[in-house]
């Protein structure tokens, strides 16, 4: 008998301890953590927003959302430019589908920013069902209170990667244990830089080569062509991935309804942005347009499409992204679009405008 109580005794300490670290990482997750993430290291996707969001101005800023399309084609110097914008930065990180934009919008709402705009490049092909963005290996989690994840539409990546979601948020600081590690090696590397004679490089810090550079706005290096030196990889995507496409069967739609819904409780203006494409994936786009068009035209969003913006394959990487050339013709024609509404002339390659 004295064996049944010790066993039922462990378990219970074992309880508690459980049960007290969860109230303690609870607790200490309801304290901003966003200053951790101003230093830009190596991408990863939930870093990356949060980084573009800490340096953000409130009053007078504006952000670009969306998937990689989005960060490789919209310029924020330019949009900068043009006072309408205020101060841009683009946040925009990488896919899979259209619901990033919700997971994005939701950390904005958890870190209570209220900006002068937000400006999401989506293209109608993203409203596929498969593959919706993880939020664990991404570390998009940092960013989410237990309630924020509650608050998706879609928690089926979240179930693949549960025990992970389990383990992180069990410990305090967990979800932030990555970047902390970061910093940590940063301080030491910047404090030796100062008092040593010698100091060592940063790569002396680094567990891989890059990992605490700091990588520009656009991540595709210039000169990158997949279009001519890999046609053998689109012609795959192209046979294989995108056929397998699903549409209208799941949450993406809803998911991106709330996307704008919860952005523009946070921006005092929405820009949805159509990116342009090349002609190899129209057939996919015509069949993400119903099911884009119900959420848009609903939205009471300004909606610039630049869908048919005369952009040859050269300006764009492979089937969807745009080249360093491309970025700087659509960042321009967004510019004066956005111009023209607000007086001035029309020119040739200038997006249309619907409210």
């Amino acid at each position: 008998m004295s064996a049944l109580r010790q066993s039922a005794k462990a378990l219970s300490i074992v309880l508690a301890a459980i049960a007290i670290s969860f109230l303690s990482s609870l607790a200490v997750d309801r304290i901003s953590f966003l200053d951790f993430y101003r230093e830009r290291f190596s991408f990863q996707p939930g870093s990356w927003f949060a980084e573009a969001v800490s340096k953000v101005d409130s009053v007078n800023g504006c952000l670009v959302v969306g998937a990689s399309t989005a960060r490789e084609g919209i310029d924020a110097a330019i949009l900068s430019e043009r006072r309408e914008f205020g101060s841009v930065i683009n946040a925009a990180t990488t896919g899979g589908n259209i619901e990033v934009l919700e997971i994005q919008a939701q950390i904005l709402s958890r870190y209570g920013k209220h900006l002068k705009c937000v400006i999401a490049g989506v293209h109608p092909w993203l409203l596929f069902e498969n593959d919706p963005p993880r939020v664990v290996s991404t570390g998009y989690l940092a960013h989410l209170r237990l309630n924020d994840v509650l608050e998706l539409t879609d928690h089926s990546t979240l179930m693949l990667e549960k025990w992970d979601a389990i383990r992180l948020s069990l410990i305090p600081l967990g979800k932030h244990a990555q970047r902390l590690n970061k910093l940590v090696r940063f301080w030491i590397y910047s404090l030796q830089t100062k008092w040593r004679e010698k100091p060592l490089a940063l790569k002396s810090f680094e567990f891989f080569p890059g990992e605490l550079n700091a990588p520009g706005n656009s991540l595709y290096p210039a000169g990158t062509d997949l279009l001519a030196d890999r046609p053998e990889l689109i012609k795959s995507r192209l046979e294989n991935e995108y056929p397998s496409y699903v549409f209208d069967k799941g949450p993406a739609e809803t998911s991106f309804r709330r996307a704008l819904e919860v952005f523009k409780s946070h921006a005092s203006q929405v820009f949805i942005v159509i990116m342009p494409d090349t002609p190899l994936i129209e057939t996919f786009n015509k069949k993400g347009i119903p099911a884009f068009n119900r959420v848009v035209f609903q939205a009471s969003v300004k909606i610039i499409d630049c869908s048919k913006l005369s952009l040859a394959n050269s300006f764009f990487l492979d089937e969807t992204h745009l080249k360093p050339s491309g970025r700087q013709i659509l960042s321009s024609a967004i510019s004066r679009t956005l111009g023209r509404e607000a007086g001035s002339l029309p020119v040739e390659g200038d997006c249309e405008v619907r409210n």
